[in-house]
């Protein structure tokens, strides 16, 4: 069944609820961060360990989301807020 989602990695982003490649943490697998990517180039290829995502981490990530976002206000939901917290 693994291989079935891995397959199609922006659906599985989708499931997940994940903002994509794109995001500031781009991968659905590990912590990678999207500025710490460029000093790989600096450090003459050597890739550093990022902390793996699981699915426990996706749920308290919600859970901050939810509580940081999505309880505000309607007129306070604005993309900087958003931005702030994801």
């Amino acid at each position: 069944m693994a291989s079935v989602f891995t397959c199609d990695l922006d659906f599985l982003s989708k499931f997940l609820g994940h903002q994509g490649a794109s995001s500031k943490w781009l991968c659905i697998f590990c912590l990678a961060i999207t500025e710490k990517l460029a000093d790989i180039f600096h450090t003459g290829g050597v890739v550093p360990r990022y902390e793996r995502r699981t699915l426990e981490s996706f749920k308290q990530n919600y859970q901050v989301y939810v509580e940081n976002f999505l309880n505000l206000p309607k007129n306070e939901q604005t993309n900087d807020a958003r931005a702030a917290v994801t």
